[in-house]
């Protein structure tokens, strides 16, 4: 079993075209949302496919607009069977929405992960040592991905500490030294992978794509491919087993 552990599906044919070729494809995704209406058009996208982990959250960007039930609205989705995850939350330093409102909003989202035992999907950009100040006041009661990760092998080794792991996408292909740094610091046990796929960035899931982000990984690590599928989907297994 192939695992995309991020991106973004929407509701467009070439997202129906997608849904309908996981099976086939022996593929599963993780989708996060942007904000909570994106979360229920996701619902009403995916119904019932086994192959899709729904994640629902506010990403950093969208954290100012005013949403005056945002907890029961995230309450009333929390409790629907087919989310496994809180997400995409998090902090970023290069958006213009000012750090503590984004904050509160992350906040918010981390007190629901632990009430409802569900991991969460992380967008952090610039600010990687708040959001581990604030997950470290619930150690060992979250856990989660942090996207898209790009920092230190330090900061790395803290978010495994907590639980997190890290995922990785196109930059496999063509890994910086300090991504081949932190890749063999975690090792593939903290690994995850993903596309980061949108419906406006491309008429078409690749799959190709996340093929051979495994692929480099393998080559990488010096893991066998079998192998690499069998470690990722434990990783994620782990995340996703919390969620009740």
């Amino acid at each position: 079993m192939i695992i995309d552990a991020h991106m973004h599906l929407g509701a467009l044919n070439s997202a129906l075209k997608l849904l309908s070729s996981l099976k086939d494809k022996n593929l599963t995704i993780l989708s996060s949302a942007i904000t909570l209406s994106n979360a229920k058009e996701q619902l009403e996208l995916v119904k019932d496919n086994p192959f899709v982990k729904l994640f629902v959250g506010i990403h950093p960007w969208y954290s100012d607009e005013s949403i005056s039930d945002f907890d029961s609205t995230l309450d009333q989705l929390l409790s629907d069977s087919r989310i496994f995850g809180i997400g995409e939350c998090g902090l970023d330093s290069f958006c213009s929405v000012p750090f503590d409102i984004q904050l509160n909003t992350f906040k918010r989202q981390l007190l629901k992960a632990c009430e409802y035992s569900k991991p969460l999907c992380l967008h952090v950009r610039g600010l990687h040592n708040e959001v581990i100040e604030c997950l470290k006041k619930y150690k060992g009661s979250v856990t989660g991905i942090v996207h898209g990760f790009n920092s230190s092998v330090q900061i790395a080794k803290e978010y495994r500490k907590l639980g997190f792991y890290l995922s990785f996408g196109h930059q496999t292909l063509k890994p910086s030294k300090k991504m081949l740094e932190v890749i063999d610091s975690i090792g593939p046990d903290g690994i995850v992978l993903e596309t980061d796929y949108e419906e406006k960035s491309s008429s078409e899931y690749d799959f190709d794509a996340i093929k051979s982000y495994y692929q480099k990984l393998c080559e990488i690590t010096h893991v066998e491919y079998e192998s690499l599928e069998n470690i990722i989907s434990n990783n994620i297994n782990s995340i996703l087993e919390i969620s009740r």
